[in-house]
């Protein structure tokens, strides 16, 4: 993988962001193969709404952002009511995150990642507040990607620190919570939710005892309407078991695959 911007393509153009746009675009479409089936991505026609690249052989779209700063807990993400409308749509793209590094010699790619779709819920979104009367863009109402609510699974990396992933574990990672695509907007909300709780605990073994001590008040917070948050989580335990997301060992002891 070649980690570095051609800055001919950024040559013709005035804006900074216009010259990130064009160069990352260019990196994407030479660089970054399908995470669904290994295949080549090819750009869209400039200025699509709701996506920047869609694969070449599968129905999977993609939208890009980059950044010259590394991406932390939350993640600016354009126009809010533009994103609910994604979320709502019945193909909505799925995010590419590239994060560059400003060289005496260029621009770098240093983190790649790919945020699935079937991530990208309600529960990520943080509506801003809208720009002032005075602003050149005047109450327009901008939004966040709250990137920290995810399990680091919602992420798939080719590339973490500058260390490049095989892309065969990109495609086994994206195939692994693929299963997530046929679960209803609540059931999906609830399979993130415990996902994460899991990834908190920091080990692969787990007992449900465990699970209830250190999971179940901060689910409760996150589902108040539900009276029966035990039954709840066994339920999803036993969904992502079924996936091979988790096996059982027994004894109420489960493990990550």
């Amino acid at each position: 993988m070649n980690k570095d911007f051609d800055l001919s393509l950024g040559a013709g153009y005035k804006s900074k962001a216009q010259k990130v746009r064009v160069m990352s675009e260019a990196w994407v479409e030479n660089n970054i193969v399908c995470p669904a089936c290994g295949s080549a991505l090819q750009k869209v026609k400039n200025n699509s709404p709701v996506k920047d690249f869609h694969c070449a052989q599968c129905p999977e779209q993609f939208e890009l952002k980059s950044s010259g700063k590394k991406w932390g807990r939350k993640i600016m993400a354009g126009a809010y009511a533009a994103m609910r409308k994604r979320l709502q749509s019945p193909q909505p793209p799925n995010f590419f995150f590239l994060h560059y590094k400003e060289t005496a010699a260029g621009c770098r790619v240093e983190n790649f990642f790919c945020l699935p779709k079937q991530f990208f819920t309600a529960n990520i979104i943080e509506k801003r507040c809208s720009l002032r009367a005075t602003a050149r863009r005047a109450r327009w109402v901008g939004c966040k990607i709250l990137v920290d609510k995810l399990p680091e699974s919602g992420k798939i990396f080719y590339m973490r620190d500058n260390i490049c992933a095989p892309d065969a574990d990109v495609r086994r990672n994206f195939a692994k919570i693929r299963f997530l695509n046929a679960q209803k907007t609540e059931a999906k909300s609830w399979l993130i939710d415990v996902m994460k709780q899991i990834e908190l605990l920091a080990q692969r073994r787990f007992s449900l005892t465990e699970f209830y001590a250190k999971a179940e008040a901060d689910l409760q917070k996150k589902h108040p309407d539900n009276n029966n948050v035990k039954a709840k989580i066994r339920q999803q335990l036993q969904t992502l078991r079924d996936q091979g997301y988790l096996s059982f060992k027994g004894g109420g002891i489960y493990e990550l695959c």
